[in-house]
């Protein structure tokens, strides 16, 4: 066999591509259905009179604040509309025209910037994945575009199944920078010390003990209170995002073994934890790496005589066909296109290795970061000991003593998280009743990104002050259509309280809890 086999980095078979297109599509409109479910209570996430004050809108450049424009609730729900439009697009493959893959990537950036306290690396990823989308070509089978070209022409336009070029190159490569920088940035953070090197080995125990995003289920109890088995899954997270990738690139034949076992780790994250979107995203990338000889063999697809099969050379790296002189059909592309791809593909590396400071950063970041491309991945660069419990609370004042009623009274003390999540009212919990399921307790997994980020970043009061009296606005409201008496406060308060080590029965230690709250006053009508 020879090392040719093994090193055709740059080659990708069309089914591959082709599965990858239908699933991103479906990701980005399940990414859609789950930033808008809840209807106006997301969507005052993303307007101009929403949540979020100015504090909270890091993008003002002059670009910015036109691409991101955030309008009023009509405008909002348009670009919803034009969103799922373009991602029904995408995913069946109506067109391959880069300009309809510009717009998705400009709609859907806008999107995710609209909205930044809830932003997460998966969002990140997934732009820079639209963006060598670009590129590629993406409806050569498995396509509406194909299925008409096919229905014109018995002629097979083409023959082979791979194709080759730059954006092939970037995509896989772009795909292992990001598991190598995440892994990098853990050491660079923190050396041998951190929590996810030995002899410490204990981020999984923490991040499956802490408050954000973790799931209270049978997996998470039997690895948090089994140390030896939460150390082995921290090794195996660490080796798995820093090898595996790279085996994908330059493993050949055999490179969606390394896939499966990625595939695998991001479907125990699933059963794990409640990410936004990062389990999904890590497992469809996969699909890119599957060779050809494996569509083959799950297809049917083998040599024959007729004139439409395929025949194979026993010594070609992918098991490419060979009806052509080269082995792949490469890409073709306009002079601007490729110019484009070049760049992008020399700034992709370099802006890698700047923020690893390999080398200087002449432009500081300031073109990837215009053009939301940042290489700085970050996924549990460190892991706390301490857990932050939240509770979103609104108090009705009795209007002659200004003090809340009795707490069991079920319309007086209300528990916002639920409210907004399933439309009922609920009592709030007691507050010394630390939670061991709190992801459970927000209303999406986005909801608990932004809050979380809030109440672990100093100097963020005004910006809970903001949401606090917009939500009051919005669930005066609905009171008011029902006969309740309204909220006069709205208060998000939380308690830290230190996580047990691994080993330990209980997950949090009640000797060291520290209370923290910042209410906003409601506006009555």
């Amino acid at each position: 066999m020879s090392m040719r086999r093994y090193f055709q980095i740059s080659v990708i078979d069309v089914r591959s591509l082709a599965a990858f297109r239908i699933l991103l599509g479906l990701l980005l409109l399940y990414d859609t259905y789950t930033r808008f479910s809840l209807g106006r209570f997301d969507l005052y996430w993303y307007t101009q009179d929403g949540y979020l004050g100015q504090s909270e809108l890091p993008h003002q450049a002059p670009l910015h604040k036109l691409w991101f424009y955030r309008g009023n609730i009509e405008f909002q729900i348009v670009c919803v509309g034009l969103s799922i439009f373009l991602s029904l697009l995408f995913t069946l493959g109506v067109s391959d025209t880069p300009i309809l893959k510009i717009l998705l990537f400009v709609v859907h950036t806008a999107e995710q910037s609209r909205n930044m306290p809830a932003h997460d690396g998966s969002d990140s990823f997934v732009r820079h994945l639209l963006l060598w989308s670009c590129f590629l070509p993406l409806t050569r089978v498995w396509s509406m575009q194909a299925r008409q070209r096919s229905r014109r022409t018995s002629k097979n336009l083409f023959p082979n199944y791979t194709i080759s070029g730059l954006p092939c190159l970037a995509i896989k490569l772009q795909i292992v920078l990001m598991y190598l920088g995440t892994v990098l940035l853990r050491l660079e953070t923190m050396g041998w010390k951190s929590e996810w090197m030995p002899p410490q080995l204990t981020a999984v125990h923490y991040a499956l003990s802490g408050s954000f995003a973790a799931r209270d289920n049978f997996m998470t109890r039997l690895i948090t209170q089994t140390p030896w088995l939460s150390r082995i899954m921290t090794a195996q997270a660490m080796l798995l995002e820093g090898l595996a990738p790279i085996f994908c690139l330059l493993g050949g034949p055999y490179r969606h073994l390394a896939a499966m076992a990625m595939f695998a780790l991001h479907f125990g994250l699933i059963l794990t934890v409640n990410l936004v979107n990062w389990q999904l995203v890590g497992m469809l990338v996969q699909v890119i790496w599957i060779p050809t000889h494996v569509w083959d063999r799950c297809l049917g697809v083998g040599e024959g005589t007729d004139n439409t099969t395929l025949t194979y050379k026993k010594d070609d790296g992918d098991g490419a066909p060979t009806r052509r002189k080269s082995a792949h059909d490469s890409i073709d592309a306009a002079p601007i296109s490729r110019c484009l791809r070049t760049f992008f593909f020399a700034y992709m590396i370099y802006n890698w290795m700047g923020n690893r400071k390999w080398i200087p950063k002449h432009d500081h970041g300031d073109i990837g970061e215009g053009l939301r491309l940042s290489q700085y991945w970050v996924m549990y660069r460190t892991v706390g000991t301490t857990a932050h419990l939240p509770f979103l609370t609104g108090y009705c004042h009795d209007d002659r003593t200004g003090v809340a009623k009795q707490h069991n009274d079920t319309l007086q003390v209300v528990d916002l998280f639920h409210y907004v999540k399933t439309g009922n009212w609920k009592i709030q919990d007691p507050l010394e009743l630390l939670h061991t399921g709190m992801t459970d307790h927000f209303p999406s997994a986005r909801w608990e990104r932004a809050i979380t980020q809030w109440i672990q970043q100093s100097g963020k009061r005004t910006a809970i002050k903001t949401f606090g009296r917009k939500l009051c606005t919005l669930v005066n409201s609905d009171r008011q259509n029902q006969g309740l008496p309204q909220i006069n406060e709205v208060e998000l308060s939380w308690i830290d309280v230190e996580l047990m080590p691994p080993g330990s029965t209980s997950r949090y230690n009640r000797k060291k809890m520290k209370r923290h709250a910042v209410s906003a006053t409601c506006r009555l009508a």
